[in-house]
């Protein structure tokens, strides 16, 4: 386990935070849609509405893999088909060693893939996987976005926001760093909301060790949850306002109770988005924002079915999901 350095070596440069005031919108619950998927066997593009006119072309899949693979000395994945739409989830199943991160990671632009064809976005991602990269953005992903526990949580989410806007303003405002916190609580408040445990069982006992989700602007990351870090790395990968997000192994958070909530951030990445956009002043404002698509990875997706009945029990309107199983064989 990393340990933190001593407070001496947390006085190196650190992000800009300006006193520089912007209007702090109203931060509100994002009005419920419709339930575009029932179950994961019945993933896919979402029905054609009866008000277009017969015959109109289906739209082209935000994530389109076929017969991918990679191969080195043995294969690292292979014959991988996805179909996902804009907005929807591509789940990728599958124990240690089959190949996930690295599917994941090709997907979006970071690794090359041997044999096959992959579009993200209507781009060649084989040969354009520069412009790909400019549109996924990757959430928490192990040794590839790891946080800097030396960092705190605000200084993390203005070198964020400084790194999208123009070269001339090299600051984030005060107002923006809290209104991204805001967004980031109420999320985390309405997760946890959906998933209290039953009093006196064994999970509302472990309770106080599930992720406070309070996210204190001045606290170092280093000092954070599992959970609330991975709350923050996802947050950190919509400031670009990403058509694809990527999210590998939530298997990795280690309790039970923390991987459904981990699903329900990311199945609640549409309320996500107003973390990026200081112009955005309504519900109406974010929902014109469209959907990201996720990536996903994990070993074992039982926590997920659970975790999207609690989303729509809460009035949210999770993605579509896509699932891809890799095996060992």
């Amino acid at each position: 386990m990393m340990m933190n350095a001593p407070a001496a070596d947390r006085s190196e440069e650190m992000p800009t935070v300006s006193d520089h005031t912007e209007p702090l919108p109203t931060v509100e619950a994002m009005a419920p849609g419709p339930d575009p998927v029932a179950t994961e066997s019945q993933a896919g593009p979402e029905p054609q509405a009866a008000s277009e006119p017969q015959g109109s072309p289906e739209p082209e899949p935000m994530i389109n893999a076929e017969d991918l693979g990679m191969r080195g000395k043995s294969p690292v994945f292979e014959h991988v088909d996805a179909q996902v739409p804009a907005g929807g989830m591509l789940v990728i199943i599958g124990p240690e060693g089959t190949g996930k991160t690295a599917l994941l990671l090709s997907l979006t632009g970071r690794m090359k893939f041997t044999h096959g064809h992959a579009t993200v976005a209507g781009i060649d991602v084989a040969k354009q996987p520069r412009r790909v990269r400019s549109i996924a953005s990757l959430g928490p992903v192990k040794d590839v976005t790891d946080l800097d526990d030396n960092l705190t949580i605000e200084h993390h989410v203005a070198e964020r926001i400084i790194m999208y806007q123009p070269w001339y303003k090299p600051f984030a405002s005060k107002q923006h760093v809290a209104r991204a916190l805001e967004v980031m609580r109420r999320v985390s408040a309405r997760v946890s909301a959906a998933i209290q445990p039953e009093p006196g069982t064994p999970e509302a006992r472990t309770a106080s060790r599930v992720a406070t989700g309070t996210f204190p602007a001045k606290s170092y990351v280093g000092d954070l949850s599992d959970l609330d870090r991975f709350l923050l790395g996802l947050a950190l990968a919509l400031f670009a306002h990403p058509q694809v997000v990527a999210v590998d192994d939530i298997d990795l958070l280690r309790r039970r109770e923390d991987r459904q909530r981990a699903w329900m951030y990311v199945l609640a990445g549409m309320e996500l988005l107003g973390i990026a956009d200081p112009d955005a002043t309504s519900p109406t404002d974010r929902t014109a924002l469209p959907a990201p698509t996720f990536i996903v990875s994990c070993e074992d997706a039982s926590e997920l079915a659970e975790a999207r009945e609690r989303v729509l029990a809460q009035g949210l309107t999770p993605p579509p999901l896509v699932p891809v199983r890799l095996s060992a064989d």
